[in-house]
């Protein structure tokens, strides 16, 4: 019979300010919940046309309920909370600030700090690992059978990066100098004439007989 190895559940957070990797992993993972979504157009496509201008996958989503205990279980013999020499950052492993506060309680705290920062990260599932994700809602209840331990549901979104690329264009060449020639001549342009002295008109024959003037003399 086939024997398959377990996938740890691990939140990465890249780096923190001392270069240590800090991570996130959760006592127990109760549930996943994966999937993704392609958006097809409503109007049809003719025919011969590449879908890819049409159809386009939404970023994906993923959805998780984990469990952190304020009494946790050892692990290779050693208390969890007693283990001093792990790699990674121990706050973030441990779910302990090293006080009096609650496993459950920091844990939670912690996730609610992440969410304010906007932190980027990267989730390892049971089915695939997931990069640039980003919360987008987290829940915990509480009730008489979970008040020692953290039930939370957290809902992730992966986040796309786009680049532009920049164009760099050689120097311009040497400024031309202006061009002198003849002056500017309008064409299509006529000059008016000056306008000619008014013209007296001739007395009529009649006018002369009765020696009565035309009107406008």
């Amino acid at each position: 019979m086939a024997r398959t190895a377990l996938i740890e559940r691990v939140f990465s957070f890249g780096k923190n300010a001392a270069g240590e990797d800090e991570v996130a992993i959760f006592d127990s993972t109760i549930s996943e919940d994966h999937s993704f979504e392609i958006v097809i157009p409503d109007d049809p496509v003719e025919t011969g046309v590449s879908l890819s201008d049409h159809a386009y996958a939404k970023p994906r989503s993923l959805r998780m309920e984990v469990a952190v205990s304020d009494t946790p279980l050892q692990e290779r013999g050693v208390p969890v909370y007693d283990r001093s020499n792990t790699p990674s950052v121990q706050l973030a492993r441990l779910w302990t600030n090293g006080g009096d506060t609650r496993r459950s309680v920091f844990a939670w705290q912690y996730l609610v700090d992440k969410a304010n920062q906007f932190a980027i990260f990267d989730v390892q599932t049971g089915l695939e690992l997931y990069q640039n994700m980003m919360f987008v809602k987290g829940s915990a209840s509480v009730t008489k059978d979970t008040a020692g331990c953290l039930h939370a549901s957290l809902e992730m979104k992966q986040v796309r990066f786009a680049s532009t690329r920049e164009t760099t264009y050689p120097p311009r060449g040497p400024k031309k100098t202006k061009r002198t020639g003849a002056p500017k001549v309008d064409a299509g342009k006529v000059q008016a004439e000056e306008p000619t002295a008014p013209v007296k008109k001739a007395a009529s024959v009649l006018s002369d007989w009765t020696g009565l003037k035309p009107r406008g003399t």
